[in-house]
């Protein structure tokens, strides 16, 4: 088989070759290559789409996934950035893709209304020389009785909001 790796990923492709299954002048094995695409997601943040033309010549189109080294929360008055990390299924000091930024915010968002706040925004900000994601939480008003204290008001003459703290 002959290997060509294609795309400025910001990782020497001699580099990149030397650690893969497929190389030149092994034979053409799929499963080589389906640990190879996974290894370079997992090691370096690269994309690989593959191509095999006649040959075989395995073709690695390389595109870099964007990887941050931090998430910051801003914003979070009501709950800790420590439990928010819980929430968002994130570990405070490891690096995540975009697609793990994008399920933290709607993870937040569920969080939040759960708890009974009437909305909050979550917008997500990256800053890519410092590979850096923040998720800016714009809490609406708190639930009536606190954070946790019961979701919904109550309904006008209940019971319930006779005997509500004012």
């Amino acid at each position: 088989v002959d290997v060509v790796l294609v795309g400025d990923v910001g990782v020497d492709h001699g580099l990149l070759a030397s650690n893969l299954a497929t190389r030149t002048g092994r034979p053409y094995r799929a499963a080589d290559i389906d640990a190879d695409t996974r290894w370079l997601a997992s090691t370096y943040g690269i994309l690989a789409i593959v191509r095999v033309e006649p040959g075989p010549r395995v073709i690695f189109d390389l595109a870099r996934v964007h990887r941050f080294d931090e998430v910051l929360f801003f914003g979070n008055d009501a709950v800790r950035a420590s439990e928010l990390f819980g929430v968002a299924r994130l570990r405070e000091g490891t690096d995540v893709v975009l697609d793990d930024v994008k399920r933290a915010q709607g993870l937040i968002t569920e969080h939040y209304l759960g708890k009974g706040y009437a909305f909050v925004q979550v917008e997500m900000r990256f800053d890519a020389d410092q590979r850096v994601a923040s998720l800016w939480i714009f809490e609406g008003p708190p639930p009536r009785g606190g954070v946790g204290g019961g979701g919904a008001p109550p309904r006008a003459g209940s019971a319930a909001e006779r005997i509500s703290p004012a």
